[in-house]
């Protein structure tokens, strides 16, 4: 297994000045990642306090896997969010 740090940022349907929470759908990206946390693939993540997205860290074999699963979360593929995908490692992790 691998580890991969995913940025969530605003997609092409994200109102702006509108707050994260207050933006329509944001309630299925909560419960999508505690599905995800509870499964054991999502380690840990939250939204960023500046409404400019927010960071995950997943657990996952290959990208290819982790994209088929992002693509299960309606924020994506409804457009409100999109996300950067970058293979890491933490060393430093507690």
């Amino acid at each position: 297994m691998s580890l991969f740090t995913v940025i969530y940022k605003p997609g092409p349907r994200w109102i702006a000045g509108r707050r994260f929470h207050e933006q329509e759908g944001v309630s299925g990206h909560r419960d999508f990642l505690a599905e995800r946390h509870a499964a054991g693939d999502l380690l840990v993540g939250g939204p960023f306090l500046d409404d400019a997205g927010g960071i995950a860290i997943y657990e996952a074999s290959t990208d290819e896997e982790l994209i088929a699963l992002l693509q299960q979360d309606k924020t994506i593929t409804g457009r409100l969010m999109t996300y950067e995908l970058h293979p890491c490692a933490l060393p430093f992790m507690r």
